[in-house]
């Protein structure tokens, strides 16, 4: 009878072994099918800030002489041909060093490295509030990538396991990508700048998030975090890129980080690497709230000023 109930056991055993192994298998056959027919839509995607900016670049005829990197208060406020006619603005909304450095290598890799960057520089991104997840927006380049992989396998311990299933890279991506295929707009013409068309209501919300940004109490300086901005110009030194640093103002000269801000001129100085920043008397410029969508982004009438006055600086640093 013992007989039997074993044997009885182990038939089932192996069939659920069976069954499981059958599964995964179809799962893994499913998830090389589906994701070749995602990557090939992802390579035709040219707008969005899910991959489309990056093909957009990675597809120009010509190799643009200056890169414009940074978040949105360089996407939205530094135009690209007030710097140079064959400037280029891949600049991704909400995204730290971190992102910047895996972009910059993904670039390298790719053989698409300018002469010369401009990287906006957030002061914030130097706190200890940063989570540093933001390289996840490069996941596409996850199996591709060294520095992108070490990155996302560092946000936890668990993530090297989720791409096994090569899928993943468009975990919470399909939408975003089916939508930007349909929309393709050719920002390319704008050398990858977006500007923020001028509303009657933008001096309301710019006085109102300015009332409510004075409040905000500095977090602590993270020490660690230059370590993304110390890999960026390790990469730039290895290929003889020249960096200018800059921070864009906020409405009405708010300074809500003054200790990161020094640190970070104290890191830079001693590297060469300049860091233009808006003189209160230029700042001045930008003081009327109609120039604001909101206290921290500039619209497109006052990016044009910025760019301007960025630009003036910039012919000191790069004469030619």
């Amino acid at each position: 009878m013992e007989t039997n109930l074993f044997t009885f056991s182990f038939k089932e055993t192996t069939k659920t072994v069976g069954l499981v192994t059958l599964l995964v298998a179809a799962l893994l056959v499913f998830d090389r099918i589906a994701v070749a027919f995602l990557d090939k839509l992802y390579t035709h995607v040219r707008t969005g800030q899910t991959g489309g900016k990056i093909n957009q670049y990675l597809l120009l005829e010509t190799q643009p002489d200056v890169l414009i990197m940074g978040n949105s208060r360089a996407l939205y406020q530094i135009i690209p041909d007030s710097i140079s006619p064959t400037a280029f603005n891949i600049s991704h909304a909400g995204m730290g060093p971190g992102f910047q450095t895996g972009l910059l290598s993904i670039l390298a890799q790719k053989n698409r490295l300018p002469k010369k960057i401009l990287l906006h520089i957030e002061p914030s991104d130097f706190t200890t509030e940063q989570s540093n997840t933001d390289i996840q927006n490069l996941k596409f380049y996850y199996h591709e990538n060294s520095y992108v992989r070490d990155q996302i396998n560092r946000i936890s311990k668990y993530e090297k396991y989720k791409f096994w299933f090569s899928m993943y890279r468009y975990n919470g991506r399909l939408m975003p990508l089916i939508k930007n295929l349909v929309l393709n707009r050719e920002e390319a013409k704008l050398g990858g700048y977006e500007w923020i068309s001028p509303t009657p209501q933008d001096s309301i919300n710019t006085i109102y998030s300015y009332e409510k940004a004075k409040a905000y109490k500095e977090a602590a300086f993270d020490q660690d975090q230059l370590l993304f901005l110390e890999a960026f110009l390790d990469i730039c030194a290895k290929h003889n890129i020249q960096v200018v640093a800059f921070t864009s103002p906020l409405f009405n000269h708010l300074n809500q980080f003054p200790t990161a801000t020094h640190q970070l001129v104290q890191f830079l100085t001693p590297k060469n690497i300049p860091l233009i920043r808006l003189t209160d008397a230029e700042q001045a410029v930008l003081s009327d709230p109609f120039l604001w969508k909101d206290a921290f982004h500039l619209n497109h009438t006052g990016a044009q000023i910025q760019s301007r006055l960025i630009s003036e600086k910039l012919k000191k640093i790069w004469p030619n």
